[in-house]
């Protein structure tokens, strides 16, 4: 072998080298950039299951309105995993706000990290009721506190005296007194006038008289019957809506435990049923003290916990009412002031026909 042989073969041993080389270091790098992969796959894992992981734990810790007792079984239509929140909601509005009715329009949704949020109706029993789809109210729930968003006026509003306390030493009759100016006014109104008013027995009547009231006037709808416990305020009624527009089906469980929580048709009401329809509600309201809290919290309402015991058992005691909020024709309203001696009346509106909107 001459020396051109010998540097051809290190020529050749050279090139495999290199080519080896360029291998390994092709192997080198495929192996680094296979590890960057995994590598990111893990911590992408990782802060994904720390974001569900943080959620998941935040949902628990905090309100969580599909982990609550459900008084509503689920149909083929739809879920009601969010039903009892608006039940209690529906009841508390209800009960505390005259001629007030609660709607809800769209499902509970979750936002994740103890965050809710649902749309909803607030409607006055005055005006018509319209089921589009649309809502006046934004409720949402961040971490336990409760917030709302709306673009309306007085959708949880109170008046201040609406029914007489004719109990409270500070109590001024001549606020919403009738006078002669005020049965003018109304006199003058077309026959066909509906109003919607709020108007004081001049003394506490039973259950009894108030029922022979309300059914001496089929024409008209007695919306909210005022007691005279005045336990939150001494210048605010306590009392219960007469009308509910929005009638869940329990289970049986729920049932049994609110055995008055609704009345068909809302025609069953007496003298009879009223008490129990009252504490049925009451009691609801009591069991889910969470949903309660909430909402004194976003009304800044003196309507709690505390207060509703109160009147749970100023009501189971007995009770009697002084007044009524009722939709009525105008001849019907002249007739009840003078008959029932109504010396105390807010309106609060009035339809010239019940074709106006």
């Amino acid at each position: 072998m001459n020396e051109k042989d010998f540097d051809d073969l290190f020529q050749q041993n050279d090139e495999l080298e290199e080519i080896n080389g360029k291998k390994i270091q092709q192997g080198i790098r495929k192996n680094i950039y296979k590890r960057i992969v995994i590598s990111l796959i893990v911590i992408a894992l990782l802060v994904a299951g720390m974001y569900k992981g943080t959620s998941y734990l935040l949902d628990v810790i905090y309100y969580n309105p599909f982990h609550e007792e459900k008084l509503v079984d689920d149909n083929d239509n739809f879920s009601n995993d969010d039903a009892t929140f608006h039940i209690v909601f529906q009841a508390y509005c209800e009960m505390f706000f005259p001629g007030k009715n609660y709607l809800m329009v769209e499902n509970m949704k979750s936002l994740g990290f103890g965050n809710y949020e649902t749309r909803i109706k607030i409607h006055d029993l005055f005006d018509r009721l319209y089921i589009d789809g649309f809502s006046n109210m934004t409720l949402q729930i961040q971490q336990s506190h409760m917030h709302m968003e709306t673009n309306e006026n007085h959708l949880f509003s109170l008046i201040i005296d609406e029914f007489a306390n004719r109990k409270s030493s500070v109590f001024d009759n001549s606020s919403y007194q009738i006078t002669k100016n005020t049965l003018k006014e109304i006199e003058d109104l077309p026959d066909s006038s509906r109003l919607n008013v709020s108007f004081s027995f001049p003394r506490n009547y039973n259950l009894k008289e108030t029922f022979d009231l309300i059914n001496k006037y089929p024409d008209m709808t007695a919306l909210w019957l005022a007691t005279d416990s005045f336990l939150r305020d001494s210048s605010i009624a306590d009392g219960m809506t007469l009308w509910k527009s929005t009638m869940y089906d329990l289970s049986p469980e729920a049932k049994k435990k609110y055995p008055y929580l609704y009345i068909d048709n809302n025609t069953q009401l007496d003298d009879k049923t009223f008490p129990q329809y009252y504490l049925s509600n009451l009691k609801l309201l009591l069991d889910h003290p969470k949903e309660v809290n909430m909402i004194a919290e976003i009304m800044n309402s003196t309507a709690t916990i505390e207060s509703i015991q109160k009147i749970y058992d100023y009501v189971q005691k007995g009770f009697q009412v002084v007044g009524l909020k009722v939709n009525i024709y105008k001849k019907d309203l002249l007739k009840i002031i003078e008959l029932e001696n109504i010396d105390y009346m807010v309106i609060h509106d009035v339809k010239l026909s019940i074709l106006q909107k």
